[in-house]
């Protein structure tokens, strides 16, 4: 089955957005198991319920290692910073509660 993932905005009612579809790996719907082991094909499709912005933060950071805070909000930094400590991205966390101390002034 697809999954949805919410756009940005999406909760506080934000109309007229599409949802994004994910739909599975080609070779799950025709009979891959073959296709699969002869692919050595290991990914796992996951339903999240995070927004697309702190989504794409969050692979930025786990492709390149690289991190742009500039754009986001306070809530969408700790955002991040919760999806960085339930996937256990320590590095990220601790870039992210920087962040968020530098920019309340703790």
């Amino acid at each position: 089955p697809p999954l949805a993932a919410k756009p940005e905005g999406a909760e506080e009612g934000g109309a007229g957005r599409r949802p994004v579809i994910l739909r599975g790996p080609p070779f799950a719907a025709a009979g891959g198991a073959t296709l699969r082991s002869s692919l050595h094909v290991g990914c796992a499709w996951v339903a999240m319920d995070i927004p697309q912005c702190i989504l794409a933060h969050l692979c930025r950071y786990l492709y390149a290692e690289t991190t742009r805070f500039g754009g986001l909000s306070a809530e969408q930094l700790y955002r991040l910073f919760l999806v960085a400590q339930y996937l256990e991205v320590p590095r990220l966390a601790a870039l992210c509660e920087r962040q968020i101390k530098g920019r309340l002034g703790f």
